[in-house]
């Protein structure tokens, strides 16, 4: 959630009241106008729900996930410039609009520059517990990054989390299927699956892992390449909702054609940040839902696109 219209209008009113000349009748009380949005909070998830936001980074990846008490950030998005961020400018205002002043963990599923370019500056600007990459190697500048662990899982607010390192053991493997892959389950078994790059071959290996079954929101690998098609994961996870995050018009055309034909076919709802915005999931007692940011507060000149073609 972000703070109302209505509750700016008062802090403005507020503010306006507070900057009338000295001695002006009832100028105090301006500070009661502000009240409210000063002590405004984010709503958080209940215990055993979690939320999570897709940010609309370009090309490349970020995910923040939230539960009742803590918080998450799986990749950091790219560095486009010395001057422009996707950490600085998409991932720290997101944590601060939901209230996070500490994170927990920020994972990197790998090491590429469009997944991992931003890590530091989010590093920098907020205190972060702990950094998680299936290929620490390529982290340099940030302390102590630890490896993905194939397998490794923990319990936040009810909410389950596990990370698969299914390229780790291939010898052969590239920066893309040493990703780190994510899954995160709420208590009503709600579930998400954060993927990377993984290509073929790492997901062929998920094919074996048996705690993954069907799952609700599938972060598409490698953001639809073409490449990272694998038909029968897709026919493992059967997933309700499949997530590109993709570059508007992307130089690299994320996501292909006969990957978005392949998801639908499998009965998926498709979206895609390039149309869509930043896209919002939450997993509780009241189900699951997505939403689109374009949706939720549009413009004129984005008339429809919230769902990927």
């Amino acid at each position: 959630t972000t703070v109302s219209w209505p509750l700016l209008a008062a802090c403005l009113l507020g503010v306006l009241i507070l900057l009338l000349p000295r001695g002006f009748p009832g100028r105090w009380l301006g500070v009661l106008w502000c009240l409210p949005a000063v002590l405004y909070r984010p709503s958080l998830p209940p215990v055993g729900a979690f939320s999570a936001t897709v940010l609309d980074v370009g090309q490349g990846l970020a995910v923040v996930v939230r539960t009742r008490s803590h918080a998450l950030v799986y990749d950091s998005g790219p560095r486009f410039s010395e001057r422009f961020s996707a950490g600085d400018a998409i991932v720290l205002p997101e944590l601060a609009r939901l209230g996070v002043r500490h994170l927990d963990l920020l994972m990197l599923s790998h090491g590429d520059s469009d997944h991992a370019g931003a890590a530091a500056d989010i590093v920098d600007g907020i205190r972060t517990g702990g950094i998680v990459s299936g290929t620490p190697r390529q982290i340099i500048g940030m302390g102590t990054v630890e490896p993905c662990r194939d397998g490794y899982a923990w319990t936040w607010d009810g909410v389950h989390f596990q990370q698969f390192h299914p390229g780790g053991v291939l010898a052969a493997a590239g920066d893309n299927d040493r990703s780190c892959v994510l899954q995160v389950v709420a208590a009503d078994g709600h579930s998400l699956l954060l993927t990377g790059d993984v290509e073929v071959p790492a997901q062929q290996r998920l094919m074996g892992v048996d705690a993954l079954g069907p799952v609700d929101v599938l972060l598409a690998p490698h953001h639809g390449s073409r490449g990272a098609l694998y038909p029968p994961l897709i026919a493992r996870l059967t997933p309700r909702e499949v997530v590109f995050s993709a570059a508007y018009r992307s130089r690299f055309g994320h996501p292909h054609p006969t990957v978005s034909a392949a998801y639908a076919a499998a009965g998926a709802q498709l979206w895609n940040t390039a149309d869509a915005g930043a896209l919002h999931i939450a997993a509780g007692p009241q189900g699951l839902e997505v939403t689109a940011q374009r949706a939720r507060r549009g413009r004129w000149w984005w008339a429809g696109g919230a769902q990927a073609p």
